[in-house]
């Protein structure tokens, strides 16, 4: 379960416009504009680290030389 306990709060400065539309999104989640901009700053982790995986894997994919799915099922056995 967690508190407010477990949270650390950060400043964080917008121009206005982007404010408004930070807090109508919010209003129109029926969220609080902590709670819209945490899911925000997760999903641009999660694509960060997912973007870092694909990177890795065309150059394993290239070292090994595979072109398709089936070059890598090839080895896969």
């Amino acid at each position: 379960m967690s508190t407010t306990l477990d949270r650390r709060i950060l400043t964080l400065a917008v121009k206005p416009g982007l404010e408004q539309a930070i807090r109508a999104q919010a209003k129109q989640e029926g969220k609080t504009t902590s709670e819209l901009l945490r899911e925000a700053v997760h999903q641009y982790l999660l694509e960060k680290t997912l973007a870092k995986i694909e990177r890795y894997g065309e150059n394993i994919a290239a070292k090994l030389n595979l072109e398709t799915y089936d070059d890598v099922e090839q080895i896969g056995g």
